[in-house]
């Protein structure tokens, strides 16, 4: 536990007392995820505006109590969070958005992850431009949110994507507006 504790690189918002949630309660939100995560991800891929802010904020506290245990279901809650992350969504659900994804990432290795986040990016006649603008926008906060050994490893990864994505990003305007000048910042400051 306290090596859990000292790995940590966020420090949890109020109501938060200490670097991660008791372990009694990451217990019982564990037994429970497994139930949680489906009807969450559901209401945050809808259209209606006020059940995916309340989705994004349950998220995000279901991440904080169950850390790495999310990692089994990294495949589902990702797109949900690249979905949120839309550029034409409204700003307060894309920043509470954000602050899933940085808890996401925080716990749930990139290995897991990255590669699907990946594949999603590529210009592919299976990725849409909207989908691909999605994935581009949620790259920050997930970099944001990782350790600094995940960060390591990801990053390169992220670069040899992102230069071969280069050129497409100039020729379509919705990749070129996206928040890549953020993504680039954050790239060199990890370097």
């Amino acid at each position: 536990e306290a090596a859990a504790d000292a790995a940590m690189t966020l420090t949890l918002d109020p109501p938060f007392t200490r670097a991660r949630a008791s372990y009694g309660a990451r217990e019982r939100f564990r037994a429970h995820f497994r139930a949680l995560i489906y009807p969450v991800v559901a209401e945050l891929e809808m259209w209606t505006a006020t059940e995916r802010l309340q989705s994004a904020q349950l998220l995000e506290l279901l991440l904080i109590f169950t850390e790495a245990h999310a990692t089994e279901f990294a495949h589902q809650i990702l797109p949900a969070l690249a979905k949120g992350s839309d550029p034409d969504n409204p700003f307060e659900l894309r920043t509470k958005v954000a602050r899933a994804a940085v808890m996401f990432a925080q716990f749930v290795p990139p290995r897991s992850y990255l590669p699907l986040a990946l594949s999603m990016l590529a210009h592919d006649a299976l990725n849409p431009l909207s989908q691909r603008v999605q994935y581009y926008a949620l790259l920050p906060a997930l970099l944001q949110g990782m350790r600094p050994a995940a960060r390591a490893w990801a990053v390169p990864q992220l670069v040899a994507a992102l230069l071969e994505e280069a050129d497409g990003c100039t020729r379509h305007a919705p990749l070129f507006l996206t928040p890549t000048p953020t993504l680039a910042v954050t790239l060199a400051l990890t370097l």
